[in-house]
């Protein structure tokens, strides 16, 4: 399932980059910050505070749907950009061990 999801989240964040209805961008904040979240709380047991597991409580914090960042569309695209790098080292590291 975390296989799954991290690519789903990673074809999310790298279509963003790309001009897209504003729902679209609602709706990955969302995404982002369920899974961030998940991710967390499903290794913080075993990794406790690593570099990469803070990186997903910051992003869980960025992307929150609930009290939104308001920042022009380049940053967007450059925290896209760290935020799809952090899910794909997280996925080398933690997720496919656990495949």
């Amino acid at each position: 399932l975390m296989k799954k999801l991290t690519v789903f989240i990673c074809i999310l964040l790298s279509l963003a980059l790309f001009p897209l209805p504003y729902f679209y961008y609602q709706f990955l904040k969302i995404a982002v910050c369920g899974f961030s979240i998940y991710s967390f709380i499903l290794y913080y047991p075993k990794y406790k505070f690593s570099f990469i597991n803070i990186g997903l409580l910051t992003s869980a914090i960025i992307y929150n749907p609930v009290i939104p960042l308001y920042i022009t569309k380049d940053i967007w695209a450059i925290i896209n950009i760290v935020t799809l790098c952090l899910f794909l080292m997280a996925y080398r590291r933690y997720f496919r061990k656990h495949l």
